[in-house]
């Protein structure tokens, strides 16, 4: 498989970078300045960046594009929604039984930390 389907995928067929770029040539879009676009556009040339790294090892020990599509479409229903994302679930606090927000490590209430495996993982985050 070549890099142009990751590439692909990650970038919406090359559509972030160009709203990137139109964003850019505004001066301030709802608070959000030019700084803070191409502060945004660098992380996402680094992400596939990244990407496109991890692949090529992956393809050179063997993977297949099949395979990919088949993770990709994995993880994408572990929130039972096929959507092209995931969105973090909340989860119930061991100690107070409050809602925790997601990607929260620790419960906003009485600060019980959440392990690993409830729900919080390092994709999960904030």
């Amino acid at each position: 498989m070549s890099v142009s389907f990751l590439l692909g995928y990650a970038m919406g067929d090359r559509a972030a970078a160009r709203a990137v770029q139109r964003a850019a040539s505004i001066p301030s879009v709802s608070g959000v300045s030019v700084n803070d676009m191409e502060d945004i556009s660098e992380r996402i040339n680094r992400l596939v960046l990244l990407c496109a790294a991890m692949w090529s090892i992956l393809e050179d020990s063997g993977a297949t594009e099949q395979q990919l599509k088949a993770r990709i479409e994995e993880i994408d229903a572990t929130d039972n929604v096929l959507d092209g994302q995931i969105t973090a679930r909340s989860s119930r606090c061991a100690q107070c039984d409050s809602m925790i927000a997601p990607g929260l490590t620790s419960c906003q209430f009485c600060g019980e930390p959440i392990l690993e495996g409830e729900g919080v993982g390092p994709f999960h985050t904030v």
